[in-house]
This record gives C-alpha cells, structure tokens and sequence, in this order.
C-alpha cells in the first residue's frame, strides 16, 4: 500500500473516530519524517509534532481520547500516546510489521494488525503486554 494511502487511511481514522471530548483533534502519522502530527481542526494547524520512529502508520484513539495508539512497522512497536502532554507515554515491541490498530471502546485491549505475519496481536497497553493470534491466509 502506498505512503500517501496509509496517511490518508490513518486520518480518516482519527476523524472517523472521533467523539466531542477531543474531536476538535486529529492525528496522522507522516512516515517520511517518522512523526505524528496532532493537528487542531479548529485552527487547521498543526500543534504538536511527537517523534514516532518506525514509519509510523495507523493511528487509533479510544473514546476516552486520553491516549493515541500507533503503529511502526519498520521498528515492531506500538507507540502510546498521552494526547494531553502530546508527548510518547511509552513503546510496547510486538514485533513483526504492527501496521493496522483498533482499540476497544473500553480503552483496553488494543489489537494490532500484522502487515508481515498474517498475524492479530490483542494488546494490554496498562500491562504492557500482548497475545499473537494466527490469521489464516488467503490463496491470493
């Protein structure tokens, strides 16, 4: 999938997912820089530029919007985000191309889609631990 895919793909994401505690905010990752942006959509500026690492490509944010989740493909990491210090809280190494990501509407578990491993690693981000599940593979 292309770059500019993946960054419109994470940004619709973001805003798709929105809610009114934080939906004046979007994230988008921008892997030639290997950072997130976290862009006021009231002022349509950027306010925050947090180092990612990894090409970092999804984005999920839980209603809650205390946290932004994002994946690195190129480092094996999930990256959390503590939205209101715009600031990395920490790096949880699952491994392979983390590239997809979703979190539940409870805050927890996190799932992240592996681009490599044809793989579904439901993560715990308070116990900063994880579960590899094993996807079956199409014939395509």
């Amino acid at each position: 999938m292309p770059a500019s895919a993946l960054r419109c793909a994470a940004l619709a994401a973001a805003l798709l997912t929105a809610n009114a505690a934080w939906a004046d905010t979007a994230y988008v990752t921008n892997q030639s820089s290997d950072d997130l942006s976290v862009v006021d959509l009231a002022s349509m500026r950027v306010v925050a530029t947090i180092p990612i690492g990894g090409k970092p490509a999804g984005v999920a944010v839980p209603p809650d919007g205390r946290h932004a989740y994002v994946t690195s493909p190129e480092s094996g990491t999930l990256t959390v985000i503590d939205t209101a210090a715009a600031a990395v809280a920490r790096r949880i190494e699952v491994k392979g191309g983390p590239l997809g990501v979703a979190v539940h509407p409870s805050g927890a578990p996190v799932y992240v889609a592996d681009w490599y491993a044809h793989r579904l690693s439901v993560v715990d981000p308070q116990a900063v631990s994880y579960t590899h599940l094993t996807l079956p593979t199409t014939p395509y």
